[in-house]
Parts: structure tokens; sequence; C-alpha cells
């Protein structure tokens, strides 16, 4: 077990490669690792905040930052190679949720700091550099995941209350046919993190929101 008293600990990734645990604390901001066996854990400090982030064939990461999407090198020292500004002439502005689809392309959801307009957005970054936005007016972009045979897409926002599917183009990339599959109450519980098992489920965790009373 690891007590990695996290700030906001968020997009857990197990590598296959180096057999570790990976995951994101987007304020403090880090990148992080564990390996179960020695139970060792190392921090790598990042320049921004730091929201998601993936694997690379080539042993790189691909993440969403505050600033826009970056191609980071870990060793010896932590190098930034930012691919796609994100807003660059409005603040407030950062990347939540993401990872790569079976395909090998990163989606990444942005947000306003505050969530309260909807101006968040979901872009795709191909494999060729190219990024696109191609869904828009959201709050709290979040719950982002695919099947493994790379038909199908989800995506949830968690000020919204709502969960999405898509018909994903495992070829190109492009998503059709979005329909609810699956609304909220917010008594019930915000979307949050999510993942599709090896059968095509998805699992998604939901935060139930405390209410506070004044005497």
């Amino acid at each position: 077990m690891l007590d990695a008293k996290a700030l906001v600990g968020e997009s857990p990734r197990w590598n296959p490669v180096d057999q570790a645990l990976w995951w994101v604390d987007i304020y403090e901001p880090s990148l992080n690792r564990f390996d179960p066996v020695s139970g060792k854990a190392h921090k790598y400090a990042m320049p921004e905040h730091i929201g998601c982030f993936s694997f690379t064939r080539s042993g790189r990461i691909i993440a969403g930052m505050k600033s826009g999407i970056a191609f980071i090198d870990l060793d010896p020292t932590v190098k930034i190679e930012r691919v796609f500004d994100l807003n660059p002439h409005q603040s407030g502005y950062r990347f939540n949720d993401g990872r790569c689809d079976p395909g090998g392309r990163f989606w990444a959801g942005s947000i306003l700091e505050g969530l309260e307009r909807r101006v968040g957005a979901l872009y795709r970054f191909d494999p060729s550099g190219r990024c696109e936005r191609l869904i828009g007016e959201m709050i709290c972009p979040n719950g982002l995941a695919f099947t493994a045979d790379g038909k199908t897409m989800y995506h949830s926002d968690s000020r919204l209350d709502c969960v999405w599917k898509w018909d994903l183009d495992r070829a190109t990339g492009a998503i059709t046919n979005q329909r609810v599959f699956l609304a909220t109450d917010i008594q019930e519980g915000r979307p949050d993190g999510a993942v599709c098992d090896a059968e095509g489920g998805y699992w998604i965790r939901v935060i139930r929101l405390m209410a506070a009373s004044i005497a």
C-alpha cells in the first residue's frame, strides 16, 4: 500500500512495460510512479498543472497540461515539448481527464477553473500531430474510456451529470451517433473518472456530494 498524500490524485495508469502504477497530482503538480514489487515511489515534479497522460511506444509520456498537450521526457531530467497550445490568449483553462484510444490517438477534455461556464471541450490529438476540437459547450469533461475493440467511446460531464456513448471509427478516430448512456441525479452522485474492462463494460466512479448544514 502507498500513502500518496496527493492534493488531487488522478489518471491512474498501469504500465505493463515497467510493471508499475503511474498517476498525476494535478495541483502539486507531479507525475508519479509506484513499483509494487520494491515498494518504491518516485515523484517527477512538473512545471505546471497536469491533468492526464498516456504512455507512448517510444517511451515518452504524452500529457494534457495547463498550457496544452505536451510530450514529456523524464530521464535524465524532465523535459517538456508542447505540441498543442490550449487557449493561449485566455487564462484559467487547463486539461482535465484524458487517455489514448486503441488506435493510438490521445483524447483530452479542457475545463475553465471555477467550473461555472460551458466553455470546456474534448480534443483529439492524432499521431500525425494534428489536434482537433470535437465536442464543445461542456463544463467538466470526464469519464473518458474506450472499448478494447476500438468501436465505442464513452465520456461524461461531471457538472452536467451525464455520460454519453458514441460510435468510434478506429481507423479515422471519427465519432458518430451520440446518445445518453447514463443520466445521474445530483443526489446519487456526479460522474467522474472511468475505464472500460476487457469485455467492454464501462466502470465509472460516482462522487457523492455531502451537504453541510448551519445551525
